[in-house]
């Protein structure tokens, strides 16, 4: 009996520390129980502070492993991605997936980091609306700032295409299908006088800009774009791409700098084939010499103008009725040639007047096998004698 005491008492410890043990458990599962509920709380709360809410989109359990990654990935998504403010150009191609995107973007050190940044697309479901173009960033900005900007439908410059053999009617109706100015026709009556919409140029334009704009792929900043700047690029590009033997050539050749772009706009709508632009010209330098009419159907059709019938500037075919507009112009009715260009011609049309073939051809006409090349003969019987008529 004596012993019975020590027992009940050892019992009554070990019920005593149970008690406790279990005590402890409830509260340490208690805390981590409040731990959970704040990190749940805490982490997406945090993750909405810095990159905003998350999208509708994203189902509830990846918002807050997204949430957790992007608090965890946060200095690579809100520092700078460069030490300069310098522009930096940014290309997306039509079709590419955003993991593509991000990969070049770091590759290029446009973002830190690819991953971190398809993590924010995802998280603001911005990974499948990034849209194609070319972007213009800086150095200041931001991962962040970056996925903002590739958002945009409106890319910070625009490529325009002013197609070989346009006369200026033409690149002015081209303007509204890049959305760039509100006034496209302001470009023809800058065409017309120039010297009266401030455009200066060591080139002979005072008489107008036809022939003188250079066709080609032009980039502009979309921005505060004006027709003068377009009309001023083009005319600089015209500039800057003519070499000075070509002029000189020139006038070996008997022609002024306009002669010759009035020329070349000839032989720019004339051919269809690059290669027989020199023999081209060489026909209407004979012609010339020999003090006969050019007798191109271009000039006609310039001077014709629009077309409502037709729904063009370029009418085709020519009627006899056409053939005798008495227009200077007209190269069937009056020698030399027209008292301007007709359109603005490329390079290659530029070339072939500096430098022509040897030729002793006055005529040319379509081949009959859909080639798009022209038979040439030096008599007129010959001329005849190649027409497609059976």
């Amino acid at each position: 009996m004596k012993k019975s005491a020590p027992v009940k008492a050892s019992m009554q410890r070990s019920t005593q520390e149970f008690s406790m043990i279990i005590m402890f458990a409830i509260l340490f599962l208690c805390v981590m129980a409040a731990v959970t509920l704040v990190v749940l709380f805490w982490v997406p709360s945090m993750a909405r502070d810095t990159f905003g809410p998350p999208a509708e989109s994203v189902p509830a359990g990846r918002q807050f492993l997204l949430s957790l990654k992007l608090i965890l990935q946060k200095n690579e998504l809100t520092r700078p991605i460069a030490d300069t403010d310098a522009p930096i150009l940014a290309f997306v191609d039509e079709g590419e997936n955003a993991w593509a995107i991000a990969d070049r973007l770091e590759r290029n050190h446009l973002i830190p980091d690819a991953a971190a940044f398809l993590d924010y697309l995802v998280y603001k479901g911005a990974d499948t609306t990034l849209q194609h173009g070319t972007f213009e960033l800086n150095g200041s900005m931001s991962a962040m700032d970056v996925a903002r900007i590739l958002q945009s439908p409106v890319t910070q410059y625009v490529d325009v295409s002013f197609l070989k053999g346009w006369r200026v009617e033409e690149y002015a109706g081209t303007l509204p299908s890049y959305g760039i100015v509100e006034n496209p026709s302001r470009l023809v009556e800058i065409a017309r006088n120039p010297l009266n919409y401030g455009i200066s140029s060591r080139l002979p334009i005072e008489q107008g800009l036809e022939g003188f704009l250079l066709p080609g792929d032009y980039r502009f900043e979309r921005e505060g774009l004006t027709v003068e700047d377009i009309v001023y690029a083009l005319v600089l590009n015209f500039e800057a791409s003519l070499p000075q033997e070509w002029e000189e050539q020139y006038a070996r050749n008997g022609l002024t700098l306009r002669e010759a772009v009035i020329l070349a706009s000839i032989v720019e709508k004339e051919t269809m084939v690059d290669s027989e632009m020199p023999r081209i010209a060489s026909v209407f330098y004979n012609r010339l010499a020999a003090g006969m009419k050019l007798e191109t159907d271009p000039t006609v059709q310039y001077a014709l103008g629009w077309n409502a019938d037709q729904d063009r500037w370029w009418t085709n075919p020519l009627t006899l009725n056409d053939l005798a507009v008495d227009s200077p112009y007209n190269t069937y009715l009056y020698s030399g040639l027209p008292p301007g260009p007709i359109c603005n011609p490329r390079l290659e049309a530029l070339q072939a007047v500096a430098y022509p073939e040897q030729t002793d051809y006055y005529y040319f006409r379509r081949a009959c096998d859909d080639s798009d090349l022209h038979n040439f003969s030096f008599t007129y019987e010959e001329h005849l004698a190649k027409s497609c008529q059976p």
